[in-house]
C-alpha cells in the first residue's frame, strides 16, 4: 500500500512538470512571437531594433532552459517509476488473466512506464517524440538569427553607438553562456535513458 501512495505521489509530480513545461512553452512562442512582432513595428528605429534583437534571444534561452528543467523533472520521476514498477511487479505474484502476447503482461501489477519505454503490442517507445526536438529548434533557431542579426546591425550600421555594440556582445555572450550550461544536461543519464527501450 505504501508503494502504491509512493508512485501516485510520483505520477502527480510527473503531471504537474507537465503542466508546467506546456504552460512554459507556450509562453516562450507566444513571447517570441510578440517581440518579433514589435520588432517589425520599430523596424526604422536602428537602437530599438538593435536592442530588440540583442535582449530577445536571452530571453528566449532561458525560457526553453526552464522547460528543459521539466524535461529532466519528468526523467527523474519517470526513471524513479520504472524503477519502482520493476520492484512490485518483482514482488507481487502473477495473475490469473490470459495474456495477449503483444499487450501488457498479466504477471505484473503495474505497466505505464514499461509500457511508455516500448513494452506495448507495436514495441515502440512512446516518450521519444519529436515535440521537444521541433520546438527547442525553432525556439533556439530564432535565438540564434536574432544574435547574428543583432551583431550584424550593431557593426554595420552608423547609428549604433558604442553602447549599443556592447550590450550586443554581452547579450550575445550571455545566451550562448546559459544555452551552454543547459546543453550540459543533455549528457545526464536520465535524459539518454528516456529513449531506452524496454523489453
Amino acid at each position: 500500500m505504501v508503494l502504491m501512495h509512493e508512485y501516485n505521489a510520483a505520477r502527480m509530480e510527473q503531471l504537474q512538470s507537465r503542466t508546467t513545461q506546456n504552460s512554459m512553452m507556450t509562453a516562450a512562442v507566444a513571447a517570441t512571437a510578440a517581440v518579433f512582432a514589435a520588432l517589425l513595428s520599430t523596424w526604422s528605429n536602428a537602437g530599438l531594433r538593435i536592442g530588440i534583437l540583442s535582449a530577445a534571444p536571452l530571453f528566449i534561452v532561458i525560457l526553453w532552459s526552464v522547460r528543459l528543467a521539466e524535461i529532466m523533472r519528468i526523467g527523474r520521476t519517470s526513471e524513479f517509476l520504472l524503477e519502482l514498477e520493476r520492484l512490485v511487479n518483482a514482488e507481487v505474484a502473477g495473475g490469473r488473466r490470459t495474456a495477449d502476447p503483444r499487450g501488457l503482461d498479466p504477471a505484473n501489477a503495474l505497466h505505464w512506464e514499461s509500457w511508455l519505454r516500448g513494452k506495448n503490442r507495436w514495441r515502440i517507445a512512446f516518450r521519444t517524440g519529436s515535440s521537444y526536438l521541433l520546438t527547442s529548434v525553432l525556439l533556439l533557431g530564432t535565438a540564434f538569427t536574432g544574435t547574428v542579426l543583432a551583431v550584424v546591425y550593431s557593426l554595420a550600421d552608423a547609428r549604433a553607438g558604442g553602447g549599443l555594440r556592447v550590450f550586443t556582445c554581452l547579450a550575445s555572450a550571455l545566451w550562448i553562456g546559459v544555452f551552454t550550461y543547459s546543453a550540459r544536461w543533455f549528457r545526464h543519464p536520465v535524459v539518454r535513458n528516456r529513449t531506452e527501450l524496454v523489453t
